[in-house]
């Protein structure tokens, strides 16, 4: 979404427009020109009070900074705001803004470490949870795990760029159970991905983006892959809520040829459960595969509830996904496809920043997956038995990002997933350690 709108919508977002006190007649007048949308006036008046007083109060500080933030003129709000940050009642509001500010000028290094230093330590609830929001703002950058990405909500007004390019090594790329890889038989593999996106504002309310990303391993091609997508956001802006609508259509190839399109539409909203705010999202999607694959036509439905909330520095994230699969291959009473109908999803978050530089993020998952129909297996004395099929994937990684610069990250990134099945010869676990190069500009 446009930036300006956004950045001059924050201002107005914590109810200190103008701040008032119990003052003289010249901040009377200067705060009725302020409330009435008079920036120039209003920014005149303050100038002319600062100038009256030795010592001018806080208040004074804080809407000289806002008006020239609401003004454009960001050199002068940082030079307001950075005075009023010594204020040490008045250091989380001023925080905040120098947030706001520093993610205006891109340098979102700096805007994470001040509104997560507002998010926790800021005793002002209100300050506490719009930090919070920023924060998740400047975390909702690209995660580039399967050629998956999760484009960021609010967009700059000027087009801009992500590139990375990842190296990787998997222990078990085919999926293989365990007690089947030995000497003989290995399923190991190095890969690389290289992914590419463009993002531009059209409007205060729609903009458009587009990706492509490859996949190559050195040894298995025929897991190769390539995703091309092109992609919409228009936000309702009439809407206290702001809810966000997406919309993408993608062409997906393997081993070097296309197998399937797919379109996916997603809205996106704040939601309030039991006086807890969360981000909540549904999607729905829908895959088109080409004649040799249409086992793989069908649709998926998918809700998300996520929660952020920051401690002591850290950056914690809580997330809740069901998803409904409706694939033809899905269909039948003897699945035997890795997807399942139906999965429920748990995942847990932690981000810490040692420094401006460096930081560090865990997360444990947990999917439990359930099938419709049943299984015939074998055990070791060849009885038959039948099992409706059901699986638990645990799930954890870690990951060290280190900022080169406002503008390049270097990240490297370790996986272990462990599926557990009931049909002993679907379990199995494969591990991914990957190093990352990212440019953002």
């Amino acid at each position: 979404m446009n930036n300006k709108l956004w950045f001059q919508s924050c201002v107005f977002l914590l109810g200190f427009l103008p701040v008032l006190v119990v003052a003289s007649t010249g901040f009377t007048e200067a705060s009725t020109a302020f409330k009435h949308g008079d920036t120039e006036k209003a920014l005149q008046l303050f100038l002319a009070l600062e100038k009256q007083s030795q010592t001018p109060t806080p208040q004074i500080t804080l809407n000289i900074g806002l008006l020239y933030f609401k003004s454009a003129n960001y050199v002068r709000a940082q030079e307001y705001l950075t005075r009023l940050s010594k204020q040490p009642n008045w250091a989380m509001l001023a925080q905040y803004y120098l947030g706001l500010l520093a993610l205006r000028d891109g340098d979102k290094i700096k805007a994470k470490s001040l509104f997560t230093r507002v998010a926790s330590q800021a005793n002002n609830p209100t300050l506490r949870e719009k930090s919070r929001a920023a924060l998740g703002k400047v975390s909702g950058h690209l995660s580039l795990g399967a050629g998956e990405s999760n484009v960021k909500a609010h967009l700059p007004t000027a087009p801009s760029y992500y590139l990375s390019y990842s190296a990787g090594f998997e222990d078990n790329v085919l999926a293989l159970p365990s007690d089947q890889l030995d000497s003989t038989l290995q399923a190991d593999d190095h890969y690389h991905e290289l992914f590419v996106l463009a993002e531009m504002s059209v409007n205060d309310d729609l903009a458009l983006n587009g990706y492509v990303s490859a996949t190559y391993y050195d040894q298995y091609s025929d897991l190769n892959s390539n995703i091309l997508d092109l992609g919409l956001e228009y936000e309702f802006s009439m809407f206290v809520s702001r809810p966000l609508a997406t919309f993408n259509i993608s062409q997906v190839s393997a081993d070097g040829a296309a197998i399937y399109d797919q379109w996916q539409t997603k809205i996106s909203s704040p939601l309030v459960i039991l006086e807890y705010s969360l981000d909540a999202s549904f999607s729905v999607q829908q895959i088109l595969a080409s004649t040799a694959f249409q086992f793989l036509d069908g649709f998926q439905y998918k809700l998300v509830l996520n929660k952020d909330w920051s401690i002591a520095g850290h950056t914690l994230a809580l997330d809740y996904g069901y998803e409904i699969n409706n694939r033809a291959d899905l269909a039948s009473e003897n699945e035997f496809s890795s997807f399942s109908p139906r999965r429920h999803k748990l995942a847990l978050s932690d981000e810490f920043n040692w420094s401006d530089q460096l930081e560090f993020t865990a997360s444990l998952g947990v999917t439990h997956a359930q099938w419709r129909g049943t299984n015939d297996t074998l055990d070791e004395l060849d009885n038959i038995h039948t099992a409706k099929r059901q699986a638990d994937q645990f799930e954890y990684a870690f990951s060290a990002a280190y900022h080169l610069s406002k503008d390049m990250t270097l990240t490297t990134r370790y996986q272990y997933l462990d599926h557990d099945e009931n049909i002993n010869t679907n379990r199995y676990t494969n591990s991914q350690l990957s190093l990352t190069f990212s440019y953002e500009g």
